[in-house]
């Protein structure tokens, strides 16, 4: 695992993390290939998402911390879900197929229980988050989390 400061070893196992001391996005790869597998290609979507939400609010400078910060990572991986949702007849480079949604809220659900880390939020309040910045989009994210 890459050397960073405030990530320990056992944080980089079975999971994706965002390194801001090197501004680098990581995964334990066994974990990406097994969850993947056995959930859909979604699944990893989500997590990498919530690592570039938590990279993006490490460069905003976000004071948000452990709850209200993982639900903020969700919002905005729900704010990019909903730009990657299929609309009409559009082409589209890259968009979401049938089951996609099923696989975050299947990973949601069970993240924590793959991992063995106690969970930041609930996966309720992450699903509903996460649904939040699909519908809604960015501002609600910043309205319901009361962001600046």
């Amino acid at each position: 695992y890459p050397t960073c400061d405030g990530v320990t070893p056992a944080q980089w196992k079975s999971n994706v993390v965002y390194c801001p001391s090197i501004n680098l996005i990581a995964y334990d790869n066994d974990f990406a290939i097994n969850l993947y597998s056995s959930y859909g290609d979604f699944s990893i979507g989500y997590l990498l998402s919530n690592a570039w939400s938590d990279a993006v609010q490490t460069q905003l400078n976000s004071t948000l911390e452990s709850e209200n910060r993982a639900l903020m990572n969700d919002c905005l991986t729900g704010v990019w879900t909903k730009d990657i949702i299929p609309i009409g007849s559009q082409s589209q480079p890259f968009a979401i197929s049938p089951g996609d949604l099923d696989e975050v809220i299947t990973t949601a659900l069970i993240i924590d229980d793959i991992t063995g880390r106690p969970p930041a939020a609930s996966a309720f309040d992450r699903i509903n988050t996460f649904r939040n910045g699909v519908l809604d989009g960015l501002g609600e994210c910043t309205k319901r989390l009361a962001v600046d």
